[in-house]
């Protein structure tokens, strides 16, 4: 090892050698090859609980709406629901269906009276209702391949 004097003290050089350079240069580009891919993961993952719980806020949304205007069931096709309800002293009709433009992803929008329309269930793939005695079921499938199953109860 060779040692320089400068002064007093004696100086140590030591350097790395540039096998142990390349070795280090080739654990970095794995760790960065891997990396990215693991982040993707991570992010797919926290997307898809966004997802659920968007579409858990917009169930409890949608049984307080029918709730608050006493909705009765007016008509069901696979991927729309008409329903009647109260809106204060008259008499209203609300639609909830399945829209989606052109093959991107699609939405379950109410539109009360056909003015217009209010997104309810958003980033969906597909929607699909069913009735049943007491209300209505729903299975969608999310932005992210997961099936959502819910169920609207309307009282007689």
């Amino acid at each position: 090892m060779p040692t320089k004097k400068l002064g007093l003290f004696p100086l140590n050089l030591r350097a790395f050698s540039l096998i142990e350079v390349v070795v280090g240069l080739g654990l970095m580009m794995i760790v960065m090859l891997f990396w990215q891919p693991l982040l993707a993961g991570i992010q797919r993952f926290t997307q898809q609980d966004q997802y659920l719980i968007h579409a858990l806020q917009a169930e409890q949304d949608l049984q307080a709406d029918v709730r608050t205007h006493k909705m009765k069931m007016v008509e069901l096709k696979e991927s729309r629901v008409k329903l009647e309800g109260q809106d204060g002293s008259k008499s209203k009709t609300y639609e909830f269906e399945f829209y989606a433009k052109r093959g991107n992803e699609g939405m379950i929008r109410s539109r009360p009276n056909q003015d217009g329309h209010v997104p309810l269930f958003m980033q969906l793939k597909a929607a699909k209702f069913q009735a049943t005695s007491q209300g209505f079921l729903y299975v969608l499938r999310l932005k992210s391949a997961q099936p959502f199953e819910g169920g609207v109860f309307l009282e007689p």
